[in-house]
């Protein structure tokens, strides 16, 4: 899921009348930054405030590290000496089962995270590739991701000891 960057740049605080990832009133303080879905942001109320009062910052989530391709192991079978003759020789290598990416083993590790489940484990992967990173996050971007208020102190906790 993309989210988009709100930021209250106006003098005073603004209320509007959806609720927000937590369950409550979408409440912008001054200066205060949000991650939000698209769908708020297309909210008529939220809408009309964009450019008098609320700056959109339309982010690209961080692009995903490709990992140069495996190639699958080849077999090396020595030729026959004669059409008669078959070969006696063994293959030299034997094909070993793909090992899983660096990114598999973190998502599953994610996943043991209190209050990251199936259904968030891609998206907060997706903006903190590191364990490193998501001990930083903040509480409002992890909200937004779909993490329980009640879980965001301890996820920042857990990734630190980890």
């Amino acid at each position: 899921m993309k989210l988009l960057k709100l930021i209250n740049d106006s003098s005073k605080r603004l209320n509007f009348p959806i609720r927000g990832s937590d369950g409550k009133r979408l409440t912008f303080e001054v200066g205060e930054t949000r991650f939000v879905s698209p769908a708020t942001v297309q909210h008529p109320t939220v809408s009309a405030y964009i450019g008098r009062g609320l700056t959109l910052v339309d982010q690209e989530p961080p692009k995903k590290k490709e990992l140069p391709p495996v190639a699958p192991p080849t077999e090396i079978v020595a030729a026959p000496t004669s059409e008669n003759e078959p070969s006696t020789e063994e293959p030299l290598s034997e094909p070993e089962e793909p090992a899983e990416s660096a990114e598999d083993n973190l998502r599953d590790l994610y996943v043991e995270a209190p209050g990251i489940t199936e259904s968030n484990v891609d998206d907060v992967l997706e903006y903190y590739p590191t364990l490193d990173s998501l001990a930083k996050a903040t509480e409002d971007d992890l909200l937004a991701l779909g993490v329980s208020r009640s879980y965001v102190k301890r996820i920042k906790k857990w990734a630190k000891a980890q």
